[in-house]
């Protein structure tokens, strides 16, 4: 409910979530629950004060902000409020993180089907994919384009829209690659005719 206060961006709003953050941050953990982190993305200055809150405070590495403190630093990346060296990442916890990930989708990649995905795993495998965009995000900024094409092993993944991911950023980056998959990807799409 606190984090109401940063999408509100008033003086006297933005001041009072300030206090309060000061005050109980090392108390009790003060992560935006998931529609609050969303209202706060819909615009920038909401987006960099918690960030710069975070910061202010020293706590973007601890555990109980180091994961919204990345979330939010990568999606304000990828609507482009910032460049990522304008703020500190951990690259070890993103990486640590990654693997985690890919080591969890590899166990359902076997079986894996949209059906699957979107019916029986939903809430599970949604959040897998969803936690794989902004990481991947975070890992291409920093990356070398050795390390991004080290992960071409996601271009025989099942899931779509994981390949897809990772040829948008490829793409970004201007590295060439997936022209081959696009093509395959959309054949799979028309046959079945369900959202990525």
């Amino acid at each position: 409910m606190l984090s109401f206060l940063l999408v509100l961006n008033t003086e006297s709003a933005i001041s009072l979530y300030k206090k309060t953050f000061h005050q109980f941050y090392d108390h009790v953990s003060l992560v935006p629950e998931y529609e609050e982190r969303n209202r706060i993305l819909e615009e920038k200055e909401p987006t960099i004060l918690l960030l710069d809150v975070l910061l202010e405070h020293q706590v973007y590495f601890h555990p109980w902000y180091e994961w919204c403190y990345h979330y939010f630093v990568a999606m304000g990346i990828e609507k482009q409020y910032f460049k990522a060296e304008h703020y500190p990442l951990n690259k070890e916890y993103i990486h640590n993180e990654l693997e985690e990930l890919f080591a969890i989708y590899l166990e359902k990649h076997e079986i894996y089907t949209q059906e699957l995905a979107y019916e029986v795993w939903k809430d599970s495998y949604l959040k897998i994919r969803y936690n794989l965009r902004f990481l991947l995000t975070l890992y291409f900024s920093f990356c070398t384009d050795k390390e991004a094409y080290a992960l071409q092993n996601i271009l025989k993944w099942k899931d779509n829209q994981i390949r897809l991911i990772y040829i948008e950023l490829m793409w970004k980056r201007g590295l060439e690659i997936g022209i081959k998959e696009i093509e395959e990807i959309l054949k799979v799409q028309m046959v079945h005719r369900k959202p990525l």
